[in-house]
């Protein structure tokens, strides 16, 4: 798992202009889900999954499972997962923001 330290990482820009913009994610085929109930539901139907973000020192069989089929993982404070995510205040502190390949 890849710990993002700065608001300047690629993979956290990535993810945040995902959940900004529509053209972007049309540009890229990629879309952008969050939730552990998203991440399990995308593993199940056997979705592509491309990058997994969770908080720091948050783990799950979901998460090793999306890094087992090919997802990369990446960690982030909450400061920095703030910045990706599109939920104002989560009910959880335990979340995930996954990149999916659209086919």
């Amino acid at each position: 798992m890849i710990e993002i330290q700065s608001r300047q990482n690629a993979a956290l820009k990535h993810l945040a202009r995902l959940g900004r913009e529509r053209k972007y994610r049309r540009s890229t085929g990629e879309m952008l889900c969050e939730g552990e109930k998203m991440l399990g539901e995308a593993l199940r139907s056997g979705a592509k999954l491309k990058t997994v973000l969770v908080r720091d020192g948050w783990d799950s069989p979901l998460v090793k499972e999306a890094e087992e089929q090919g997802a990369s993982l990446y960690s982030a404070p909450d400061a920095l997962f703030k910045l990706a995510s599109e939920v104002e205040t989560p009910q959880l502190r335990i979340k995930e923001l996954l990149i999916m390949r659209k086919n």
